[in-house]
């Protein structure tokens, strides 16, 4: 089954926190999603970094890319955030989402103990090998302390890891690099 190639104007979702227990404020989450359809974004991804991942539980983490994925109701794409510091739980959370009906899932490499090259490729590789939707790799080296090259991503590509990457590195060159060493089914954000 060849899978969809991600694309458009997508928007990672803050997740609005409230109260002493900080519960999700689900009403301001919905509005939110609502204004980002309105105004033209043809995808959304709850749980992300801006959407507070590191602070979340699981739990917390299943629940709101679940009611994301049922609010948005295919009136634009949702990419689940189900990076986990953990293999396992990353596995899971894709799994779910794909159940869900995510349209694709987005992973941040692993944070704090930054994993080496060989880690990173089998972690990604038994996401990937888990689910049958798209898997975009979140490579964020400020916040994840991981600084993965041109090379190394494009291999992750072409022997199928990865279905496309969010790149948080500030250098205008990659994309480019990117492009030419992989083909144009992978989606470059």
């Amino acid at each position: 089954m060849e899978k969809e190639k991600l694309g458009g104007v997508v928007f990672p979702l803050v997740t609005p926190f409230c109260g002493e227990d900080e519960h999700v404020n689900y009403p301001a989450l919905d509005k939110l999603i609502d204004f980002l359809i309105e105004n033209g974004a043809t995808g959304v991804i709850p749980c992300g970094s801006t959407g507070e991942l590191v602070s979340m539980t699981l739990e917390e983490q299943l629940e709101i890319n679940r009611h994301t994925i049922e609010y948005v109701n295919h009136r634009c794409k949702v990419y689940a955030c189900t990076g986990a510091y953990r293999t396992s739980d990353a596995i899971l959370l894709s799994k779910a989402a794909e159940e869900a009906g995510a349209d694709g899932v987005m992973v941040v490499t692993p944070w704090y103990m930054g994993p080496n090259k060989e880690e990173l490729y089998h972690h990604y590789k038994a996401i990937h090998d888990s689910i049958d939707i798209s898997l975009m790799m979140y490579h964020n080296p400020y916040y994840s302390t991981v600084l993965l090259d041109d090379r190394f991503i494009a291999k992750m590509y072409n022997e199928g890891c990865i279905d496309a990457i969010k790149e948080r590195q500030a250098d205008v060159f990659r994309q480019q690099d990117l492009r030419h060493l992989t083909d144009d089914n992978f989606a470059i954000f």
